[in-house]
Order: C-alpha cells, then sequence, then structure tokens
C-alpha cells in the first residue's frame, strides 16, 4: 500500500503589512459614548452605534459611509440582515430600527414600550428578535409588522441567541433563561440561584451562547456561568469570583472563555474545570472574541481612568495591549483581514492591526453562532460542511490548530481530507485513501463521508512529481464505481476505486479535497 499527500488550498486575506500587532490604523470620534459592539459586512464597512444618538457606517478606512440619527442613545450592537441590506438596532427612544446599508435611510422602526438597550438577532427565516426594557420579547417580521410578543414582565436587556434548530434563547433580570420555539411558544425557563451575598441583583445581562450540539452557556449576576442541554436542563455550572456579564466565546476545541467583574479572562473546557483564569483588569460586558491565530481580545477597565483593549495568547498569557481612556464596555470584532474594531466611552471607533480573522468556531464572539452569518468568518446556518466538521473536531477533541480544515498534518493529509475520508489528523491510520496495483493497472480507493455534499474531491495524477493532472472525482476521464458501500459498519460512508482512463500509465498519485 502507499501513502500519499494530499493538497488543501485556502484563499485567505492577510493582515496589513504596514502596521504591527495593537498598533492603531484609525480612530472615528462619534461625539457619544460607545457602548455596543460594532458589526462589519462583508465590505469591511462598520456599523456602530453612539450616544450622539446616531447609527454610524464607517468604510475600512475609517472613512464615514453616512449615519443616521435616532431620537435618544445607541447602545444596541446592531445586526445585519443575512444579505447585508438592512442593519438592524435599539435605541433608548424606545424602538427597534431597520435602516438600508447602502444609503443609510429608515426603512421602518417598531415601537416597543421602554428603552431597547439589548441587540437584536435575526432568524434564519429574517425574523429579528429582540427585547426590551417593557419586559417584553418581541419577534418583527422583516417588513417591520410584529410576528409575536411574549410578556416576561422583567428588564430584558439580553440579547438573544438562536440555535441550529431555530430555538431562541433570553436571559431576563428575574434570573431566568427563556427558550422559545420560532412561533412562539414557550419552551421552557431556567431560574439560577439567588445570589447569597446581593440576593437583589438576580439579574441575567450576558448574551447566551449555543453549541452545535444544542448546550447553551450564559453568564450570571450569582457570579457563575451555567451550561444547560437543550431541553433546559442543567448540566453544570462554574463559580467565577464576581459577577459574570460578559458572553461566552467557544474555542475550536470546545473550551469556553469568558469575562468576569473579578478581573480575570477565563477558559474552561467543555465539562466546567478550569484551564487557566487571567488577571486583565475589570471586565464588565465586553465579551472577548478569538482570531484564527487563537488570539483572545478583551475590553477591560486598567483604572486611574484608563482602559484597554487587551490580546492574549490561547495559554491566557498577555500579548499586548492598546490603552485609551475611560472605560472600555464594546464587545470587539475582528473584520477578514485581522483588524480588531471595539469602541470606548470616549466616544471613538477605534480599528486596531490584529493577526488575522476570525476564528472558525460554534460562537467566535458577541453575537456570534448561525442568527449573524452575515458577519464574515462566522459559520452559515446552510454550511452543512462547517455544522459537520467542527462537531467532528471537537468530538475528537482537537487542538485549535489541528480543528483548522487546512491543517495539514505529519502524514501530510489536511484535517478537511482525514474528516472527509474518516481519517484522523496526524495519524498514519492507512484507512481514507490507497493505491492498488492489479492486472487492469492501477486504481485509486478511498472512503467518502456520504452526508458531506459540498467536498469535492480530486484525483491528482503525475509522472515525475512536479507536473499534476487534476480530475474532479465523477467526471469525464475517470471510471469509478463503489466498492464498499459501508466500510466501517457506521453507515456514514462509502469506499470507491477510481481508474484514470486517460492517463492510466501514471506514477504518482494523490487525493485532494477543498470545499465549494
Amino acid at each position: 500500500m502507499n501513502r500519499f499527500a494530499c493538497l488543501f488550498w485556502v484563499s485567505t486575506l492577510a493582515a496589513s503589512v504596514f502596521a504591527a500587532e495593537g498598533e492603531l490604523l484609525w480612530e472615528y470620534a462619534t461625539s457619544g459614548v460607545v457602548f455596543g459592539s460594532p458589526a462589519v459586512d462583508s465590505a469591511g464597512v462598520s456599523y456602530v452605534g453612539s450616544r450622539s444618538s446616531n447609527l454610524f457606517a464607517i468604510d475600512s478606512e475609517g472613512n464615514l459611509k453616512w449615519s443616521f440619527e435616532a431620537e435618544d442613545w445607541v447602545d444596541s450592537s446592531p445586526a445585519l440582515s443575512h444579505d447585508e441590506s438592512v442593519v438592524y438596532f435599539g435605541s433608548w427612544d424606545n424602538r427597534l430600527y431597520a435602516v438600508d446599508t447602502q444609503n443609510g435611510t429608515m426603512q421602518w422602526s417598531y415601537e416597543t414600550q421602554s428603552l431597547v438597550v439589548a441587540s437584536p438577532a435575526v432568524g434564519h427565516d429574517g425574523t429579528i428578535y429582540v427585547g426590551s426594557s417593557d419586559g417584553i420579547f418581541y419577534a418583527v417580521n422583516p417588513d417591520g409588522s410584529l410576528k409575536w410578543s411574549y410578556l416576561i414582565a422583567e428588564e430584558l436587556d439580553s440579547s438573544p441567541a438562536i440555535a441550529p434548530d431555530g430555538s431562541i434563547y433570553v436571559g431576563a433580570f428575574d434570573g431566568s433563561l427563556y427558550s422559545f420555539s420560532p412561533d412562539g411558544n414557550l419552551r421552557w425557563s431556567f431560574e439560577t440561584q439567588v445570589p447569597v451575598l446581593d440576593p437583589d441583583d438576580h439579574r441575567l445581562k450576558s448574551p447566551p451562547t449555543v453549541a452545535f450540539d444544542g448546550t447553551v452557556y450564559f453568564g450570571a449576576g450569582n457570579r457563575r456561568v451555567y451550561a444547560l442541554d437543550e431541553d433546559g436542563n442543567q448540566l453544570w455550572n462554574f463559580a467565577a469570583l464576581e459577577i459574570v456579564d460578559t458572553g461566552v466565546v467557544i474555542a475550536p476545541n470546545g473550551d469556553l472563555i469568558f469575562g468576569s467583574r473579578d478581573g480575570n479572562l477565563y477558559r474552561i473546557d467543555a465539562s466546567g474545570d478550569l484551564v487557566w483564569k487571567s488577571f486583565v483588569g475589570d471586565i464588565f460586558y465586553s465579551t472577548p472574541a478569538m482570531d484564527a491565530n487563537g488570539l483572545i481580545y478583551v475590553g477591560s477597565f486598567l483604572g486611574d481612568g484608563v482602559s484597554a483593549l487587551t490580546a492574549l495568547s490561547s495559554d491566557g498569557e498577555i500579548v499586548w495591549d492598546y490603552t485609551v481612556l475611560d472605560f472600555v464596555d464594546s464587545s470587539p470584532a475582528i473584520t477578514p483581514d485581522g483588524r480588531v474594531l471595539f469602541g470606548g466611552y470616549d466616544g471613538s471607533l477605534y480599528a486596531v492591526e490584529g493577526g488575522a480573522g476570525l476564528v472558525k468556531s460554534e460562537w467566535s464572539r458577541f453575537g456570534a453562532g448561525l442568527a449573524q452569518r452575515a458577519q464574515q468568518g462566522e459559520v452559515g446556518v446552510e454550511d452543512g460542511f462547517s455544522l459537520s466538521f467542527y462537531r467532528w473536531a471537537k468530538e475528537l477533541g482537537l487542538e485549535e490548530s489541528k480543528a483548522s480544515p487546512s491543517y495539514v498534518g505529519g502524514d501530510g493529509e489536511s484535517s478537511l481530507l482525514k474528516f472527509a475520508t474518516g481519517g484522523e489528523p496526524d495519524v498514519f491510520d492507512g484507512s481514507s485513501v490507497e493505491l492498488i496495483c492489479d492486472s487492469d493497472g492501477k486504481a485509486f480507493r478511498f472512503n467518502a463521508r456520504l452526508e458531506q455534499k459540498d467536498v469535492i474531491f480530486r484525483l491528482e495524477i503525475s509522472d515525475d512529481g512536479e507536473l499534476w493532472e487534476s480530475f474532479e472525482i465523477e467526471e469525464e476521464g475517470l471510471e469509478w464505481e463503489v466498492v464498499d458501500p459501508d466500510p466501517f459498519g457506521d453507515g456514514l460512508f462509502r469506499r470507491y476505486e477510481v481508474r484514470s482512463t486517460e492517463s492510466a500509465d501514471f506514477s504518482l498519485a494523490r487525493l485532494s479535497a477543498e470545499v465549494f
């Protein structure tokens, strides 16, 4: 049996070669506190609200594209429609707004009975979900009409999250997490423990996080982070030293990262056990974000009127920080080319050079997940490859580098090819691809994951190892057949044999895979 190296081509956008990591690229002054997190579209335009009562659209170079004036503060973090044509946000004027991303004109507004501080989330069908300080949770159609509402009767500052199955989760000031079906029926509610030291502060302000397997993670005013299953049953809880108002980020290996008012950024594993904690300064509402190099960014207050955007390694070591005056509650956003954006109480939106774009994971930043697939670097709701691949990586417990499809191990095969053919990174298992020689010449055999409809396999053949001819499996020039309908006995794979009819006398062969 001969083993072959596989190739996996990835298109990337490199960070600027003219700026060092942690260096300021540009700053835009909004003339009002920037509390929320910016949303970034595929063209690099940032949308951010301000207590100047405006929503700003700022291009990738820091220039104003347009601004839209509401009637009061805009603390809500904007959310983009799936086609990026509309940006949604709430205001202290009690309204949810829909604004055209091209010209900044209002398409509609929906009036609630109190402040809309929470950020909206956009459902798979385009429904906009948002809570209000009036204690009502709203589902609004894309045309601005009310789809349904549910009275919780407690302030709703928690930004909702949407699960892969369409279920919606939101936290309330009564200390409970609520789960709704897309048609507005309450699925269940989970009440957190009443704090011993401050029983009157039972609120949930943390935005929930939903993993691909349905597990829901969220922080609470009682200083704990909870993990619930999709039916609302508690799996475990982790006790921090202070209130947890930030969201929870999921690393590619399944670890969870969040901040606490005790000044620490925490990393725990998927079972709720501490991996590390790193002191960076008081963290109030800034949900961390992770880039493709494993760097973690978070905003914190250092004291004496100074805050910082801090970059930490995957091991919790501080790599660099960028300091600004006043508070930073804004959750950082990461652009495709590796710029880190965040706002401050000094009224500015900052763009600082980072190391890479967003990491591909189940939940990499504030407002992540399937609902916000317009944000570059996220996993789309129709992205079946990503859903399957990252579940596989999580089940194997792969470390962050190997949990990337483009990782090439010591056996010369990418994680993508290992996933798609039933192998395991860095393992010379011999089960995925092989070259056979028989009386009819040479043939190539490999396993193919049946559920993976968006992976293209290519047979590449060569006589000298320098010039390669590529054939897409199942195209003309190849003869192929199923030689084993269930090689592993699990119903997930088929084993194919492929022969080249045009270049049968090849000396070398390899299999490559890519996502279309």
